[in-house]
């Protein structure tokens, strides 16, 4: 059913191959797909992610191991690679300020890692993910340390030396992506799907002056907005053979 209809369907190549010759494949295999005038639409069946504080222990497994999940979440006016900059921006001091409070200063985890990105569909909005793995015994201790971090950040901000770490990543990152197919497919597609100019910005020049316009105060800014303590997700799991004290 699904490919017995190309009719609304878009090929987008990226990569360094000879025009003539791909022109010649796709009018060979994608010209000669079954079209029947049907336009397809989509519809959301994902159920929406429960509000306020949420937290679940999962025991599972045999290794003396836990992994903490930690999910912020929320919705926005509207999404752009602005934006998109702006939370990586802010998961990139995060991870730098948990990697040296977790690992190097309590010894507590095995790794951690922060991660942000948004969504256009079904509605716009942000997610910013964190997660570490630890010793069962120490994962109320490690999270408070978590949140102690954050408060730290919306309080105080972020180092400048944070911040220069963090848009020189950026910088080196986006360089190093535009070199990439995948990187030209994806920013293709999204500005195919969405038919938004801003999809492609990240093409062009000004993209840098975005990157360079990062500052302290507005990362402090977006923690506040986005790291909210009333409103998150925790999933924890341990070992199935694990019983917490008290329990």
């Amino acid at each position: 059913d699904r490919f017995a209809n190309a009719g609304d369907f878009i090929f987008t190549f990226t990569g360094n191959f000879d025009m003539d010759e791909i022109k010649a494949l796709a009018q060979t295999y994608l010209g000669t797909l079954s079209t029947t005038g049907r336009l397809e639409s989509w519809q959301d069946v994902a159920p929406p992610l429960p509000q306020g504080v949420i937290k679940q222990d999962v025991f599972k497994g045999e290794g003396e191991r836990s992994v903490v999940q930690l999910l912020f979440s929320g919705p926005l006016e509207e999404t752009s690679r602005a934006t998109e900059l702006r939370l990586n921006a802010l998961a990139g001091v995060l991870d730098i300020m948990l990697r040296e409070k977790l690992r190097e200063e309590l010894g507590g985890v095995y790794s951690s890692s922060v991660y942000a990105f948004t969504q256009d569909v079904p509605e716009p909005g942000y997610f910013i993910s964190i997660s570490f793995g630890t010793d069962p015994a120490r994962v109320q201790e490690l999270v408070d340390a978590v949140f102690a971090q954050i408060e730290d950040l919306q309080s105080n901000g972020p180092s400048a030396s944070n911040v220069e770490k963090v848009t020189a990543q950026q910088s080196a990152e986006h360089e190093e992506k535009m070199q990439q197919n995948s990187f030209w497919l994806s920013n293709l597609k999204d500005y195919l799907v969405y038919g938004d100019e801003d999809k492609l910005s990240t093409l062009r020049p000004e993209f840098q002056a975005t990157i360079d316009a990062l500052s302290a105060a507005g990362i402090q800014a977006d923690a506040q907005q986005f790291l909210r303590p009333d409103s998150y997700i925790q999933v924890t799991l341990f070992p199935e053979s694990y019983a917490p004290a008290g329990q």
